[in-house]
């Protein structure tokens, strides 16, 4: 298990070499600065994925995913869109939103034309065409074409359900799900932020 004060501090801390080089991974050849960026890199290659999730059991490679992780669980929605005020979990997700805000949709599809806002739907998008599902469960071999949908199959395994509703206690598997039970059984407004655990 790695220590993050300690991941943090090998972070920010500048190359040791004398001349200046770059340290270079040794598998692909990519270069980096400091050393802490390799040590972190390597992990793309060898799968290592130290950080977990204390409430769901999720790994990641990394602090900072393992950090943008934990806002799943605690409701934390940082970053907001100065058009229309939606918020969320990541900067890089209000970049992509502001694209709804615009006409622009870059992406089209080969096969049907659709065209699409991002890439990631695009990818998505493809996968409907060629049945392509490269992910697929470590336990059963059950395969999906989407990584969170084998995450989300993975908690089912272990019996999991992280995500549990603080006015009746019935825990689900996604926070989408939770969200819809507040809504309809608890007639949560759809724009209300969910109670975290803890709370009244």
């Amino acid at each position: 298990m790695i220590d993050p004060e300690a991941e943090k501090r090998k972070r920010g801390r500048k190359a040791s070499s004398t001349d200046g080089d770059f340290h270079e991974c040794a598998t692909c050849g990519k270069a980096f600065k400091q050393s802490g960026h390799l040590e972190i890199h390597m992990r793309t290659h060898s799968g290592a994925r130290p950080y977990v999730c204390t409430t769901c059991g999720k790994a990641s490679s990394t602090l900072d995913n393992l950090s943008k992780h934990m806002r799943v669980h605690t409701g934390a929605r940082p970053y907001t869109c100065t058009i229309c005020g939606k918020t969320f979990t990541q900067s890089s997700s209000v970049k992509l939103h502001l694209r709804t805000h615009s006409d622009d949709r870059p992406y089209a599809c080969d096969t049907c034309g659709k065209d699409f806002k991002t890439l990631d739907s695009h990818t998505k998008h493809t996968r409907t065409h060629t049945g392509a599902r490269p992910f697929a469960c470590g336990t059963c071999g059950k395969a999906f074409s989407q990584s969170s949908s084998v995450t989300i199959h993975k908690l089912r395994h272990c019996g999991k359900r992280p995500h549990a509703c603080t006015f009746c206690g019935k825990a689900f598997l996604t926070p989408e799900t939770l969200a819809k039970h507040c809504q309809f059984a608890h007639t949560l407004a759809p724009t209300d932020p969910l109670p975290l655990e803890g709370q009244s």
